[in-house]
């Protein structure tokens, strides 16, 4: 029986998981590359297509009460959705490492430990990825926990700290005039894609539709892009600085030890819920083996590879992200609509045409991202791309049955 939870608790979750410092620091990426004006018009656009995006997933995920991998069974097949897996795993992989990355690199600074020592930095990732992997161990429910217990204390240190921004002593940031530009929207999608089509994982819990809209409505009508325009706001102060610069306060040292146990736990909390969807995924790829080694197996590989500069690089990792996850995004919701709405309902003859749909759609984001673009957005051609392809498939093969039946 299925653990039936209502718009609170699914809220709880998802914002523990969308307050992580990858949302935040890329504030300072955006600030950076598309100025104040173009970042906050990429977070308000950007979140209005997740949250259209999210309401599918919601409808989808009351609906069927199953899995984002069991969807996948049903769109792709026993073999096709081994392709899926693979893929969605590698994205959870990918922000586990960045998020532990993150942790370790921050912790160091704040208590300015020798950021040049391998030994450090090694015993850090170790210790703080073994305690993630072992919360994981208790599911959901030490998710639910976790989240509800770390909320508060996350959202009162980034209050506080978008508040006392103007108290600081930094030189005055003076923002060079960029043109008004959209390239940002591509990133704000990027960074929530994979929690909007893992969304059924959870939300096959809600206890209706109607809990889990209103959760929706919450995660990425508010909360979301808030806290990405409080990252740009507190990135605007001192664009020139870290995204650690922007927490630090030079006359309080116990603010500075907090922010360090803020770090934690921001990336303890979202990285649980990664390390869930994780195993959750692993499923279709490691089928006899057990929910506690593949939870071991996920949290050893990510923390393996957080070892990997891969923050330096965060905007390519995204875009990969985006493209793949948008992609997969596009055509999984456009089939579940098109069952719904004109009740083409799915066949194992339509497998391997999904894969077809998702293969143009990452080919087009990929074409978009070298410069031969439709909107000029990589991640939204590669998820409009899938939809239409899968459309017109669709088409194809019904308007072929009905001449030859």
């Amino acid at each position: 029986m299925i653990h039936t939870q209502n718009w609170g608790e699914l809220s709880a979750i998802q914002i523990g998981g969308v307050i992580c410092m990858p949302v935040l620091m890329i504030g300072q990426t955006m600030i950076q590359h598309y100025g104040f004006a173009s970042s906050i018009a990429a977070v308000l656009i950007g979140n209005a297509i997740l949250f259209f995006l999210g309401l599918i997933a919601a409808k989808m995920s009351v609906s069927k009460r199953r899995t984002t991998m069991e969807n996948a069974i049903e769109y792709f097949g026993e073999e096709g959705v081994k392709f899926f897996s693979l893929a969605f795993v590698l994205s959870l992989v990918g922000w586990f490492a960045i998020q532990l990355n993150m942790m370790t690199l921050g912790v160091m600074d704040l208590f300015s430990l020798d950021g040049t020592s391998i030994f450090t930095r090694t015993a850090l990732n170790v210790g703080l990825g073994i305690l993630i992997t072992l919360v994981a161990l208790y599911g959901v429910r030490g998710i639910s926990i976790l989240a509800n217990l770390s909320l508060p204390l996350l959202i009162a240190t980034i209050g506080y700290a978008a508040y006392s921004i103007d108290r600081v002593d930094q030189p005055g940031a003076v923002l060079e005039e960029i043109p008004f530009t959209y390239g940002g929207i591509s990133l704000v999608i990027a960074m929530a894609i994979a929690f909007v089509i893992d969304l059924p994982t959870y939300y096959r819990h809600a206890k209706t539709v109607k809990h889990a809209y209103i959760s929706i409505a919450i995660v990425f009508g508010l909360c979301l892009p808030l806290l990405e325009i409080i990252g740009i706001y507190l990135a605007a102060a001192n664009p020139d600085g870290s995204f650690l610069d922007v927490f630090k306060r030079n006359n309080s040292m116990a603010w500075n030890y907090w922010t360090a146990t803020f770090l934690i736990l921001a990336g303890w909390t979202t990285n649980n819920v990664n390390l869930y969807s994780g195993v959750v995924c692993m499923d279709t790829l490691m089928k006899n083996s057990s929910v506690w080694f593949k939870t071991l197996a996920f949290g050893a590989v990510s923390t393996a590879l957080s070892c990997v500069d891969l923050l330096t690089h965060i905007e390519l990792v995204l875009e990969v992200i985006g493209i793949s996850i948008g992609s997969m995004g596009g055509l999984i919701f456009t089939r579940y609509l098109l069952a719904q709405i004109h009740g083409l309902e799915v066949t194992k003859e339509d497998h391997p045409l999904h894969l077809l749909a998702w293969a143009v759609g990452i080919l087009v984001g990929l074409l978009s991202w070298f410069g031969y673009s439709l909107t000029g957005i990589s991640v939204l051609d590669a998820t409009f791309a899938a939809s239409l392809a899968t459309m017109l498939v669709m088409t194809k093969r019904r308007s072929y049955e009905k001449t030859f039946s």
